[in-house]
């Protein structure tokens, strides 16, 4: 069977559920084939959200091999502990090797479509990066009340994803598009580029107080290649109510 439908419209149902279905397992594919060489280290991160120099814990979902809490722990050490985790299995093995002698980090395997198993009560700060792209439109809003309830009041979330316009959605081809603004790359991945306004209705103001929504725009150079790609990102921090 094809890996693809053939015509220009949405992805029809199978395609849909097959790729949903085994969004985990695909995650997991790209974890065994390309390891902790593929994402560079998220420096930016604790220049982005200046809570962290406050007091607490985090805790990363969607931790991948650690290239946003491995540099964080080394900046900020004075936070109290550092939890990780990810759906993918073998992104967790990753980071559990790289980091097996680290006192105050745990890494565990969450599929934040199900509620959290119990291995951490709540926390100050909560940081998901390029996380939500990669669920089921209409999974996120369970997801994000999942995450929420591990979130202490008056707690954090920091987020970016991809946005609405992104360099990174127009080139995608037709027959890779399962829904608005929804679709699946090559190795069965899936990414979803956001508006605003849909990051609003995912965090409403009667639960959370926006203290920053933002459209980040810079421009990606190849100089191998001659290339330029404008990319466009929606960056966020919610205090929970």
């Amino acid at each position: 069977m094809s890996r693809y439908w053939e015509d220009t419209a949405n992805a029809d149902g199978f395609w849909v559920q097959k790729y949903t279905k085994e969004t985990a397992k695909n995650w997991d594919l790209f974890y065994k084939r390309n390891q902790d060489k593929f994402f560079k280290d998220r420096h930016w991160v604790g220049r982005e959200f200046p809570e962290l120099n406050g007091s607490g814990s985090i805790l990363e979902v969607g931790c991948g091999a650690g290239n946003l809490i491995l540099p964080l722990r080394d900046s900020h050490p004075h936070l109290e502990h550092f939890y990780a985790s990810d759906f993918a299995k073998r992104a967790v093995e990753i980071l559990q090797k790289t980091a097996q002698t680290a006192e105050n980090l745990t890494v565990f395997v969450w599929d934040i479509l199900n509620p959290c198993p119990g291995l951490l009560s709540e926390v100050e700060f909560l940081s998901m990066v390029f996380v939500l792209s990669a669920i089921p439109p209409e999974k996120q809003s369970q997801a994000i009340k999942n995450i929420s309830d591990k979130v202490k009041t008056g707690g954090t979330i920091f987020f970016r994803d991809y946005a609405k316009g992104d360099g990174a959605e127009s080139r995608f081809a037709s027959k890779s598009k399962l829904g608005e603004r929804w679709f699946v790359r090559q190795d069965g991945t899936m990414s979803y580029f956001f508006t605003e306004d849909e990051i609003r209705t995912l965090f409403p103001t009667e639960q959370w107080r926006h203290l920053e929504l933002k459209r980040i725009e810079h421009c990606t150079e190849n100089r191998k290649l001659d290339t330029k790609i404008d990319r466009f990102f929606l960056q966020a921090r919610m205090q929970k109510l």
